[in-house]
């Protein structure tokens, strides 16, 4: 509610006060920054936009995409030719009607991950669902609870990969035991299910290309090498404490 206060306040005092004084590389970082802020909910962004305005650099911290907290996200966007300042300051310009294209990175944190589990719970799904994320993939233990099986509680570990497709991030090549008993793919394939995709892009409302997924001891870091450039009109907001 704070958060959703703020930002009404802040759009109104930009609307108000986009003077003629101000660039219209700073007004169209305004403008793409206070979009981001709705969208995604950051504790704090950085946009900077180069002179001419053809291509932005975006970054955010602790953001959500898909209901999951992301810990960092970093884009290197391609704009659309200049807007005029009539467009800029009209509530109705989208971002994808902005964002030409981007190349993205996205900061996954394994305990994000964990948190989202465990405040998202399902009568017939995972309780206690913990993800351990190594460089090779992960490791996942937890109890499933399925009305399949004559409704009991199945005490599982998993292990497999995260791997990057265009529309989201899928947990692959899984191995599901039983109290360290393997089970058949029927059973398997009922439990991923229920978590597959991992990380939906959906809410991304223009097109971003990643190239890899990195795994470390603590994130997964779905990346396509985002550059960021220098000079240009910077934006920048902090979630205020």
């Amino acid at each position: 509610m704070k958060k959703a206060f703020l930002l009404v306040m802040a759009i109104s005092i930009l609307f108000c006060a986009g003077g003629s004084e101000a660039s219209e590389e700073k007004r169209l970082a305004e403008k793409i920054g206070f979009s981001m802020l709705s969208l995604f909910s950051p504790d704090s962004i950085k946009v900077q936009i180069s002179d001419g305005s053809v291509k932005a650099w975006i970054e955010m911290s602790g953001g959500t995409i898909d209901r999951i907290r992301i810990e960092k996200i970093r884009l290197s966007a391609e704009l659309e030719s200049m807007p005029s300042a009539a467009r800029i300051n009209s509530e109705s310009s989208k971002l994808e009607e902005i964002i030409k294209d981007s190349v993205g990175e996205i900061t996954l944190a394994e305990k994000d991950v964990n948190d989202h589990f465990r405040n998202n719970e399902n009568p017939e799904g995972f309780s206690g669902l913990r993800f351990d994320f190594k460089e090779g993939g992960f490791t996942a233990a937890g109890t499933f609870k399925t009305k399949y099986f004559l409704n009991v509680a199945l005490p599982i570990a998993a292990n497999g990969i995260l791997a990057l497709h265009n529309d989201a991030v899928y947990l692959e090549n899984v191995v599901i035991s039983v109290k360290g008993i393997s089970q058949p793919e029927l059973l398997s394939n009922i439990v991923i299910s229920k978590i597959n995709p991992l990380l939906e892009f959906k809410d991304i409302p223009f097109p971003v290309s990643f190239e890899s997924i990195i795994m470390t001891e603590s994130a997964a870091i779905m990346t396509g090498k985002p550059q960021e450039f220098k000079g240009g009109e910077t934006w920048t907001w902090n979630m205020p404490k």
